[in-house]
């Protein structure tokens, strides 16, 4: 199954001014995040120390992830990478070296 290296930023024009209601909007973003690490498709998730951006590693097919992201919206934007393992870069590099001009 794919993996994929998702980078996320925060949308600063969608935080509330208010801490009490930052504070709702940070708990329901977590209580959404936390959910996705139950259900398995999210394999990992952090932020970056400066808080405001961070990381996910998504298990699925791009499907899978443009419907897993888009629910973010509008709170944030993403970035996505297909991520291969250490198998499948070994056989990319097999196969080119079959294919390399002798």
């Amino acid at each position: 199954m794919p993996r994929f290296l998702v980078l996320f930023k925060g949308v600063n024009a969608r935080v509330p001014e208010k801490p009490e209601d930052r504070m709702k909007q940070d708990t329901m973003l977590t209580k959404m995040v936390k959910d996705d690490l139950k259900s398995g498709k999210l394999k990992d998730f952090g932020i970056f120390a400066e808080g405001n951006a961070g990381y996910a590693i998504f298990e699925g097919n791009e499907v899978e992830l443009a419907l897993d992201t888009n629910k973010y919206y509008p709170y944030a934007d993403f970035e996505a990478h297909v991520v291969l393992n250490n198998d499948q870069q070994t056989d990319v590099l097999k196969k080119l070296a079959q294919i390399a001009p002798r």
